[in-house]
């Protein structure tokens, strides 16, 4: 067989395999979105004519009118290994066509150069290989089931680099970024959702565990080197998701989102006489036992209204602080246990190309980060030129704020860390624990 029809005849094979786990369901993308095609053509304006891809799968959300998402694929079947510049010339392929809404897959039979699995991790390029040469579709191993299948990362790169090494059990390997799995399913996610997910990760990652390690270690000052590059990358990561939205795709399908939610009936009226009647009642308790009050609402999902009010009462700022901290530790452990941003019989309101537990993540995050930026502000209020030093404690409410309810101890210290960074803060006496933490102004 002439290696041009080898090659047609892998396209087929390749096309057969993912239009039926496209029609089941386990490819991660909705079906009732989803097209798949065989040999479809895009234009490039750097051309001024067609590139003609192997296979591509359009995801179109109700009411667009072109593709929100697509996924492009090339399939190689050589009798040699895949190089560097096979990678690079289908990344400059896609890069005329959709550099911003486009994913690029390359399928092959045969092993891959180091150089070209580096190139495709960097350009966030998923590959995906049948190490096999008979054909066998064992179709739930590429699946979601897949990712139980026992075997090391180690024995996956192999298989990548390795041509004559043999896995028993999947038909398929799959690579993208530091991702290496034998699920089909977690492959393309993986690929789907990376520009946001990449830009996420990259945020906790300068602002909540790299300054934790720095406060850790006693010579905090060579942590700069560091997180200044990790910064650098922050922001690459920021420009991925701006020009993702950019795009003309993504306008269009935040007015077909805006148009849907428009649409939707109110969940529940509004209460808001029922809780300004129910802190006043609060705030009354409290005048009458000389004692300070919180009111916090408890509700079974994020967006219900409150089943009931839980209120707290203490004689101290002390009694202030441990609750503040009870009660944001209670929320990140509902949140998460809640999954969604809805309930389960709502209207799902998850990112394209997200889980809603995704959605719900990145939620608690954003709380994170806007409640440390307000416990800041209250400590730069709280410390002013002329203060004498004080215990933190001691100014539990004013610290606390309006994040009260979100922020946490952990939160304080963050805070507290990035005002002594920028010279805004000097701690005087440590402490067992945060709120014992006594400072004054620099």
């Amino acid at each position: 067989m002439s290696t041009t029809a080898r090659g047609s005849d892998f396209e087929k094979y390749v096309f057969s395999y993912l239009e039926e786990e496209l029609k089941a369901g386990r490819l991660f993308y909705q079906p009732k979105w989803s097209a798949i095609y065989h040999q479809k053509p895009y234009y490039s304006r750097d051309r001024r004519s067609s590139i003609v891809f192997d296979i591509a799968i359009e995801i179109t959300f109700p009411g667009m009118k072109i593709p929100s998402a697509l996924c492009l694929i090339e399939c190689k079947d050589h009798n040699r290994k895949i190089q560097v510049d096979d990678v690079e010339a289908f990344f400059m392929k896609i890069q005329q066509i959709a550099p911003a809404a486009a994913k690029g897959i390359i399928v092959s039979r045969s092993s891959f150069q180091p150089a070209a699995l580096e190139f495709a991790k960097s350009k966030r390029i998923g590959i995906l290989r049948f190490p096999q040469r008979k054909w066998e579709l064992a179709r739930s191993m590429t699946a979601r089931y897949a990712a139980s299948f026992a075997a090391t990362e180690e024995e996956i790169r192999k298989a990548f680099t390795e041509e004559k090494h043999e896995i028993p059990g999947p038909d398929c390997v799959c690579n993208v970024g530091d991702k290496f799995t034998y699920s089909l399913y977690d492959f393309i996610g993986a690929i789907t959702s990376d520009v946001l997910g990449n830009a996420r990760d990259w945020d906790v990652f300068v602002d909540s565990t790299l300054p934790a390690l720095a406060a850790a270690d006693t010579d905090g000052a060579r942590w700069i080197t560091i997180c200044e590059s990790a910064d650098a990358r922050r922001l690459e990561a920021r420009e991925g998701v701006q020009t993702a939205m950019g795009s003309a795709r993504y306008a269009q399908l935040a007015l077909v989102w805006l148009e849907w939610l428009s649409g939707l009936p109110s969940r529940e009226p509004p209460e808001e006489a029922a809780d300004t009647s129910l802190r006043a009642y609060a705030q009354k308790l409290a005048r009458a036992s000389g004692m300070r009050q919180v009111t916090v609402p408890v509700r079974r999902r994020l967006r219900l209204q409150p089943v009931y009010h839980l209120v707290f009462l203490t004689r101290s700022e002390y009694g202030i602080w441990v609750f503040a901290d009870a009660l944001g530790k209670a929320r990140q452990d509902w949140l998460k246990a809640t999954g969604t941003l809805d309930d389960d019989s709502g209207p799902q309101l998850a990112l394209p190309g997200l889980s809603k537990s995704d959605d719900m993540q990145y939620l608690i995050h954003t709380e994170k980060s806007r409640a440390q930026k307000i416990v800041e502000d209250n400590l730069r209020n709280l410390a002013q030129p002329g203060i004498q030093p004080f215990k933190l404690v001691n100014h539990a409410s004013a610290v606390f704020g309006d994040a009260y309810g979100i922020a946490t101890d952990a939160t304080v210290f963050a805070a507290v860390l990035a005002l002594e960074q920028s010279g805004k803060l000097v701690t005087v006496q440590k402490g067992n624990r945060i709120r014992d933490r006594i400072v004054r102004p620099a």
